[in-house]
């Protein structure tokens, strides 16, 4: 007797509809021997405190193996007091330990505050280019991505008023505080002044990602949002400043917010793992590390973003249209009548990776001529041999292109 062929069930709807993540993607490329990887944020393995985390970890696991045991769902109450006194300061206002929620990475903070401020089928407002891990989160939560453009490297907050202001309803937008991704966008105090203002009047709230904050190379930040307005849900991460992954960020929120905040880490994952945030609260209880680990962070991505910008001008003179940024781990800038997305199979074959711009379209203009490339990882050679590669893929893409204009 033949059997019936077993029904195969479905995935959800929400589920098959996420978009991939093309920097995760490229991931698997850049392990490639010989390829120069100017695709993935990943900060320089140097710069992770090995022999303080190794201490750490061996004191902790034969000292107090708590770190082992499951933990309070809003975090070890050491680590939060170190957050606590870090946003004091970043907000120019006294933030309460209770009000700090520690998470498995800023992503998983990203994905609750999305689940706390809206409801599927609601729209949220975000930048245009926008960082695709957002793109990611809030497609999976159901939300309607609104796009705001920029202009002279702020939010074009003239706009998004006149569309609030003619019936455009939103919960809430998502920012980059500073050396926004791809863009390096830096909010000055006066973008931040008026989104709060903004954010008061029509009654939504202002999700500050702020991942990149101490990787700043001219100007120190100015202050954050949170010291203008408590429509603000705060998140922050220790993976581009120690390790990522430890897997430890954070959000800060208040009142009601903080409660579903908590709710929903229960019903996520119970806890962010004890040790890593053990590991990390071990390395801030030396006061005056942090600030020097950060500092020679600073000193070392400076200069291979000067690296990288000499390496682009030298290599493409005019044609590459960008500005170099003044902190984070990303050049974004534009290549003139270059596809990127079509470049970049042509630059694989090259031996170098990078993300086209149109992964981060938000449903702006199109960004198919844009790129981002990151300087964080590769050394000033690299860098520049990462670039003439990239050129070499260019000048083949355009041979191709004027072999069929010649043949057409």
């Amino acid at each position: 007797m033949r059997l019936p062929t077993p029904a195969t069930p479905a995935v959800s709807h929400r589920a098959a509809n996420v978009r991939s993540s093309a920097i995760r993607d490229l991931l698997a490329n850049a392990r490639v021997p010989g390829m120069l990887s100017l695709a993935g944020g990943l900060p320089e393995p140097s710069t992770f405190p090995v022999e303080l985390l190794a201490e750490a970890a061996r004191r902790q696991v034969l000292e107090h193996r708590d770190v082992l045991q499951y933990a309070p769902t809003e975090g070890d109450p050491r680590l939060r007091e170190h957050i606590a006194a870090y946003e004091s300061v970043r907000q120019s206002r006294l933030v309460d330990p209770d009000h700090v929620l520690v998470t498995t990475g800023s992503q998983q903070a990203l994905a609750m505050a999305a689940g706390v401020v809206a409801d599927a089928g609601d729209t949220i407002a975000v930048p245009h280019p926008c960082y695709l891990g957002a793109l990611q989160t809030f497609g999976a939560a159901g939300l309607v991505i609104h796009p705001v453009g920029t202009r002279d490297g702020q939010l074009d907050l003239d706009h998004l008023e006149a569309e609030l202001v003619g019936g455009l309803s939103i919960p809430a937008m998502y920012v980059v505080a500073n050396h926004g991704n791809p863009d390096g966008t830096r909010l000055n105090d006066a973008t931040n002044r008026r989104l709060a203002v903004l954010a008061e009047r029509f009654g939504f709230w202002l999700l500050e990602d702020d991942p990149y904050r101490e990787l700043w190379f001219d100007d120190a930040p100015v202050a954050a949002l949170g010291s203008h307005t408590a429509n603000v849900l705060s998140l922050g991460s220790f993976s581009k400043t120690i390790a990522p992954g430890l897997r430890v960020g954070w959000i800060v929120a208040e009142g009601d917010a903080r409660g579903a905040l908590v709710r929903l880490k229960q019903a996520a994952d119970l806890h962010t793992p004890a040790l890593s945030q053990a590991l990390i609260a071990d390395l801030l209880d030396n006061r005056g590390w942090f600030v020097s680990h950060t500092d020679s962070l600073r000193a070392l991505y400076a200069s291979r973003r000067d690296a990288m910008a000499d390496a682009l001008h030298t290599t493409f003179g005019s044609r590459f249209h960008f500005t170099p940024p003044t902190g984070g781990m990303f050049a974004w800038g534009e290549l003139e009548d270059v596809d990127t997305s079509a470049l970049l199979a042509g630059a694989l074959a090259q031996g170098v990776c990078f993300v086209p711009g149109a992964e981060f379209e938000a449903g702006g203009p199109s960004l198919g001529s844009w790129l981002r490339l990151s300087y964080a990882t590769l050394s000033a050679d690299q860098l520049h041999e990462g670039v003439r590669r990239v050129a070499a893929a260019v000048e083949l893409l355009d041979a191709d292109r004027e072999s069929l204009v010649a043949t057409s």
